[in-house]
This record gives structure tokens, C-alpha cells and sequence, in this order.
């Protein structure tokens, strides 16, 4: 029976901020099983068992934590860091082997452990490619080559593979010939957080335009800069961002030098939409001639689906096809003065800005809801 059944899920970041993983957990918990959760919050920050998923499902759900300090962006010089934290994971799972029939990893520095440990035990195992590894890391073309073949030896070798794209699904299909499951990155909204989105929207200052970004604050490959400095200059126009990253402190002084500029700082992902549902425009301006941005699945396309607003995203990254398909938004070169035109011509074109938001609400009902696709995680685990 379901509610016999412990699906132990393990990941290298703080559970709280990961809503791709907080939704599988969900579905999960919903569906009846026990669910054990090993993170890496990284800073040792935020130790304490408070997640709301202890209050709504008790018994049912627990979260144990990795104490290592770390950060990201280290490079090699976080090798040692990650060698700790796979034998912490290591020796946890084994303490909790008895209890658990699924093994859930995420991403490669969770693979190994929890392959071993599932094959030694004849336990069925899952894993989630959030990047592939490789496409993450600034490494030697030999080392790349190295870490990818690793992973595709890894991830061939368990019970389901999830990826979050069409265009990954076909790589990963390429190298391994397996078929994986595909679970696009569509927020998890309820019906209350759905009706407190549409009321936020209704807010909207019709001669204001608002531009509003949630995500990593990456120094380079997403035009945040370069977008900010030129929006600073034009008070017709506002942005709003939250998020973390190495531009955290940027965008706080910019904030308070700047009042079309407006940074909230590390947002639950809830907060994070509803921070987006008063905005005009949102954008994933990703530079494709860095290799992960090439694959990229950014949360915004389908946030920006949720909330009815048109997007701005570069040509030859993975959300282009989907927008131009849809007509939801505009594709431009990685490029600020292009970024800029595009957004002077929403807000000069009533028509076609109104023509983008219609076919963006329009794709989440029709192809993009949560539910569907909640439903394909629980057959999948049922069928484990």
C-alpha cells in the first residue's frame, strides 16, 4: 500500500528555496507516502525544523540537514565541501535504509550515494537532472567531457530519469538511449494563491510599466546589469527584483539610490510570484552562448503563463520555441538595446501587448497546468 511506502529525496541546496523539489515532495505527501528529505542549505543558516510542510503533514515528513558551510560558485575550490557532504549523505542513508522502498537524487552530487546504496539494497531509484552537470561548471573541455560521461553512466542505471525540457529529454535519450520522464518547471499554485494573483493584477497602474525579474542575481549571461542600468534612466519604467547571487548587494544599492528600482531579497517562491503578479512584463534574457543557457527551463515561461504577461527571452535558448509558438512574448538577441526596444514597444502597442497576455493565460490553460503534470509524478512513483 501507498501509505507504507518512504520516498527518501536528496538534494545539494536548501529544500526551503527549491520549489522544483518541493513540488515533487508535495505530490508525494498527497499521494499518501512518507517522505524523508537531506539537504544542503549551505550556510548553515536556517537549521531549525521549521518547514511548513512539518506543520501540514506531521508525521508523514522529515527534513534532515547538512550542517557543512559552504557557498556556491567555488569551482573546484568547493571539491572538498562536496566530498564531505556525499559522505554525510552516504552515511545518513544508510542509517535510514530500513525505512525507505524510493530513492529520489538530485542532480550529481547526490547520484552516487544514493545509486549505490539502492542497487546494494534492490531499492527502485529516481533521478532528477535539474543541468546537466557538466553544462554548470566552467571546467577543461576533457574534464566536461569526463563529468558527462559520468552522469549518463549514472543516470542509465536507475529506475526513472526526470528531466525538465523537450530539448533535454532528447540529449539525455541521445547518449543513454532511455526515455525520461519530462516535468516542465509549471508553478504549483492553489486556487487562493491563483484568485490573490488575479486580484494583484487588477492593481496595475495602466501609466506605469513595471518589468519584474525573480531568480538567481548572476553576474554575467542574463543582462541584469545591463538592463538595469539602462531602466535606471528612464523613470517611465519600474523594475522589481528578488532573488539571491553574487548581484545581491548591487541590486540593494541600486535599490536605495534608484526609485524605479526595487530589490526584495531572497523571496519564498510564493512571495515571488505575487511580487511578479503586479508587474507588466517579466523576462529570462539568458546568454546562449553559455553552454547551460543553450537548456536552460527557467520557472518564468510558465510564471509568466500563470500570471497572463507577455516575456522577453533571447534568441536560440530553450524558451524561445515555446514563445514564439505560442506568441506569448518577443525573442531578441542577447542584447540590452534590443531588451529595451522590445519593452518600449509593449508599452507604446496596447494591442499587442494586450494579444501577447491573451496567449500566454491561454497556453498555461491549455497545455501548461500543475495538475497534469502532478499527475504523471504520481504515476510514476506508483508505478515503482
Amino acid at each position: 500500500m501507498k501509505q507504507e511506502k518512504t520516498i527518501l529525496f536528496s538534494r545539494n541546496t536548501n529544500f526551503h528555496f527549491d520549489t522544483r523539489l518541493r513540488k515533487s515532495v508535495k505530490v508525494a505527501l498527497d499521494d499518501g507516502y512518507h517522505v524523508i528529505v537531506l539537504d544542503w542549505p549551505r550556510q548553515a543558516l536556517n537549521l531549525q525544523q521549521n518547514d511548513p510542510f512539518l506543520r501540514d503533514y506531521k508525521r508523514r515528513f522529515h527534513l534532515y540537514r547538512c550542517n557543512i558551510k559552504s557557498s556556491f560558485g567555488l569551482g573546484f575550490k568547493n571539491s572538498f565541501n562536496i566530498l564531505l557532504f556525499n559522505l554525510w549523505l552516504l552515511k545518513r542513508i544508510v542509517q535510514l535504509s530500513q525505512s525507505v522502498t524510493i530513492y529520489y537524487s538530485c542532480d550529481l552530487d547526490t547520484a552516487i550515494p544514493t545509486l549505490l546504496i539502492s542497487l546494494l539494497l534492490r531499492r527502485k531509484c529516481v533521478y532528477d537532472i535539474y543541468d546537466f552537470y557538466a553544462h554548470t561548471r566552467n571546467f577543461p573541455a576533457q574534464i566536461k567531457k569526463l563529468f558527462s560521461g559520468l552522469e549518463y553512466f549514472l543516470a542509465a542505471r536507475y529506475s526513472k530519469v526526470v528531466v525538465c525540457s523537450t530539448t533535454r529529454a532528447d540529449l539525455f535519450t541521445y547518449h543513454t538511449k532511455k526515455i525520461p520522464l519530462i516535468i516542465p518547471n509549471i508553478p504549483d499554485l492553489s486556487v487562493n494563491d491563483i484568485t490573490l494573483a488575479t486580484s494583484l493584477a487588477k492593481e496595475r497602474n495602466g501609466e506605469s510599466f513595471t518589468i519584474a525579474y525573480a531568480g538567481t542575481l548572476a553576474a554575467s549571461g542574463r543582462l541584469l546589469l545591463e538592463i538595469t542600468q539602462l531602466i535606471s534612466k528612464q523613470n517611465i519604467y519600474s523594475l522589481e527584483v528578488c532573488g539571491n547571487g553574487p548581484l545581491e548587494a548591487y541590486f540593494s544599492e541600486m535599490s536605495e539610490s534608484y526609485a524605479n528600482i526595487s530589490y526584495y531579497g531572497h523571496l519564498s517562491p510564493r512571495d515571488a510570484i505575487m511580487m511578479q503578479a503586479k508587474a507588466s512584463l517579466l523576462f529570462a534574457t539568458y546568454d546562449p552562448s553559455v553552454e547551460i543557457n543553450k537548456y536552460a527551463a527557467p520557472n518564468k515561461l510558465y510564471e509568466a503563463m500563470v500570471l497572463g504577461l507577455p516575456i522577453i527571452v533571447c534568441r536560440g535558448t530553450d524558451p524561445a520555441s515555446d514563445v514564439l509558438k505560442y506568441e506569448c512574448g518577443s525573442v531578441i538577441d542577447y542584447n540590452a538595446d534590443q531588451f529595451m526596444s522590445a519593452v518600449h514597444n509593449y508599452r507604446s502597442n496596447r494591442v499587442l501587448y494586450l494579444n501577447h497576455s491573451n496567449n500566454s493565460k491561454n497556453a498555461y490553460l491549455s497545455n501548461f497546468q500543475w495538475k497534469s503534470v502532478a499527475e504523471q509524478i504520481g504515476n510514476m512513483l506508483s508505478s515503482l
